[in-house]
Order: C-alpha cells, then structure tokens, then sequence
C-alpha cells in the first residue's frame, strides 16, 4: 500500500508540473477561445496563468484562500469571456498572473510563478 501511494504521489506532483493550457484549441468554440488560440502571446499567457493557478491551489493557501481564489477566478473568466479583442484579454491576463502570484502561502514553498510573458509587448504585431 505504500509503494501504491509513493507512485500515486509522484505521478500527481508530474502532472502538476507539466504546463497545460485551460483551453483546448482543437475544440474552440467561442469567440474567446478562437481569439486566443489565433494569438501566439495570448495562448503563452493563458498557459502561464493557467499554471500558476494550479501551482497556487496546490499550495498551503488555506481552506478560506483557496474557495476565495476559485470565486476570483471564475468572475475573472466571466470578465475576460466579455472582451470584443485581444487589447482587452492582454491587461486583463497580465493582471490577473499578478494577483495569482501574490497569493501568500501558510507553509511549505511558495510555488514558483511564471511570469516571464507578461513583460513581453502589449501588441508586437504594431
């Protein structure tokens, strides 16, 4: 039973750290995921953001930190499904990374947040 439970952790900390997208582009179907699977830099915020939420959930936040951070996030996905274009989704993820970063931790490590995109240009199409 402990081997099972060795391997069970070690498989669950391996799918924590492997970087997965909230949004399947092979299956868009709004116009919020059509524009940010057809965006480069969107698509790395959306992936940056998505991790750094499941690192930040999977941290020791506390019970009350974490039902706060699952409401902010789904008024935040309500906020950003309202953009008409990218000008709004860029401020909005940058921000939103912020915010996820800033959560602070009860004990253990503070996860490691990927923040290296939100430097990048707001628009480097112009």
């Amino acid at each position: 039973m402990f081997m099972y439970m060795q391997v069970v952790l070690t498989v669950g900390f391996f799918l924590l750290t492997v970087e997965a997208s909230a949004i399947e582009c092979a299956r868009i179907g709004t116009f919020t995921e059509e524009t940010i699977c057809g965006d480069p830099m969107l698509l790395r915020l959306d992936n940056a953001l998505n991790n750094n939420y499941r690192w930040t959930l999977n941290s020791d936040i506390g019970d009350g930190a974490k039902k706060a951070l699952k409401r902010s996030q789904k008024t935040w996905l309500l906020r950003r499904n309202q953009c008409p274009d990218r000008e709004c989704m860029m401020p909005l993820y940058k921000q939103r990374i912020e915010e996820i970063c800033d959560y602070p931790v009860i004990s253990g490590v503070h996860p490691t947040c990927d923040e290296s995109d939100t430097t990048a240009e707001t628009n480097p199409r112009d």
